[in-house]
């Protein structure tokens, strides 16, 4: 490897040390925010793509030196005026895995249980006949067959769902953690919501909001970012009447020798409605395992 490309290669890897040495020096827990590419000028840093480095959504992806700092970063959108994405880091000492849901801690406890669905054959059709195999694929399949109802206890679990998604530009307010005292503003920036519906439970209506991800699109990932489904959340908290619940679900989808597995995580937020949110609020509240017998052709 030549020497400037060894330079390029080790500045890419570390290309949140000016800011860590700044967040140092003012001994606060938040730096920015601030434009990613205009940070990247100011200290001759590679010119990469802004998403690469500060979308992060899974532990594994997190760049080493923020890991090694107890630092998180986030994306806040673009201020009224600006063109260019601002980030923002939060270094939290000895808490960085609280931004963050493990697969093998919220994934646990519980053993798989087949669920054969007894909705009408004509709802389910339409996904067995279909090669293609995506995250969104999955989630509607799990609710026209009523596997998701029933995890999640729905009053008509067999109920016709049709959800939505989302991807779009929202703005709101949030806080990185629970031990910083700081509001920050995510301006204009980009949300993707992977389902939303709205159905009775308890008698109440009720607001879905899903993250799912699949092994077919995800690959090895072990983990989900928890602004992955705040962040929707606080998207859609002031368009949502004050007395329906808002409900974050994480969904992971695999396929098995037994069929498809669906690990469904229903989580706890406080409402946004009414308080500021941080984004390590969100907390597991109930796990159910359930296992689809393999209808699909090989």
């Amino acid at each position: 490897m030549k020497l400037t490309e060894f330079n390029h290669s080790y500045m890419a890897d570390n290309q949140f040390q000016p800011a860590l040495v700044e967040l140092k020096k003012s001994k606060k827990s938040i730096y920015g925010p601030k434009s990613f590419q205009n940070y990247c000028q100011e200290n001759d840093l590679p010119n990469v793509r802004t998403a690469d480095k500060i979308s992060v959504d899974y532990f594994e992806r997190l760049n080493a030196t923020l890991k090694q700092n107890d630092t998180m970063v986030f994306r806040v959108g673009k201020p009224k005026g600006e063109t260019q994405t601002n980030f923002i880091l939060a270094k939290v000492p000895g808490k960085i895995k609280d931004f963050f849901l493990f697969d093998d801690i919220v994934f646990s406890g519980q053993d798989p249980v087949t669920f054969i669905p007894t909705t009408s054959f004509k709802k389910v059709y339409p996904f067995l006949i279909l090669p293609k195999k995506s995250e969104s694929f999955f989630i509607n399949f799990g609710l026209a067959s009523g596997l998701i109802g029933h995890a999640i206890g729905l009053d008509e679990p067999d109920t016709t769902i049709v959800p939505t998604t989302c991807k779009s530009t929202f703005s709101f307010h949030f806080s990185p953690h629970s031990s910083i005292k700081q509001k920050i503003a995510h301006t204009n920036g980009q949300v993707e919501i992977d389902a939303i519906f709205l159905e009775k439970r308890n008698g109440k209506d009720s607001l879905f909001v899903i993250e799912g991800k699949s092994n077919f699109e995800s690959g090895n990932q072990k983990s989900l970012a928890k602004h992955k489904l705040v962040y929707p959340v606080l998207s859609l908290s002031s368009f949502i009447p004050k007395d329906m619940e808002i409900v974050p679900i994480y969904i992971k989808i695999e396929e098995t020798n037994d069929g498809l597995s669906y690990q469904i995580l229903e989580c706890s937020l406080p409402d946004p409605r009414k308080q500021l949110v941080h984004i390590d609020d969100l907390q597991p509240l109930k796990f159910t395992n359930l296992t689809l017998p393999n209808f699909f052709r090989t």
